[in-house]
């Protein structure tokens, strides 16, 4: 005879699913990758310490554009709203692991940065990263 008590249930929406795991580590591979090329051909103009202006409309239009990107994601692969804080998890972890090998190698890795436009670059992760955190944990909060 079969319980009808979920109360105990071990398969839940946000349980660990190793299939939608893998593909959300692999989505937020590849958004890290395009973003990594992107500021290798762009990041010496866009963190220009000379630009303060242009570095502070970057971080504002960030906020939302990384919010859009999340949510968009949860759309398209129909992630339930408990699983939302862990998929966000997943989305930035591989970035924030590569990153921190990236940042201390910039000079071979972003050769056109000037120095002075490292530490705009580290927060503007840190806040990119951030925000894809605050909306996984926000929009997998239930109604």
């Amino acid at each position: 005879m079969q319980s009808t008590d979920t109360s105990t249930s071990t398969t839940t929406a946000s349980a660990p699913n190793p299939t939608a795991d893998s593909l959300y580590l692999g989505v937020g591979f590849a958004v890290w990758l395009v973003a990594t090329v992107a500021v290798r051909l762009v990041g010496a103009r866009v963190f220009d310490p000379a630009a303060p202006v242009l570095i502070a409309g970057v971080f504002v239009v960030t906020i939302p554009a990384m919010i859009a990107l999340t949510l968009l994601i949860f759309r398209w692969r129909e992630t339930p709203t408990p699983a939302r804080p862990r998929a966000a998890g997943l989305l930035v972890a591989p970035g924030l692991l590569l990153d921190a090998f990236v940042l201390p190698l910039h000079a071979t890795v972003f050769p056109q940065m000037p120095l002075g436009g490292v530490p705009f670059f580290g927060g503007f992760l840190l806040l990119a990263y951030g925000v894809v955190i605050v909306t996984g944990l926000q929009s997998g909060r239930g109604r």
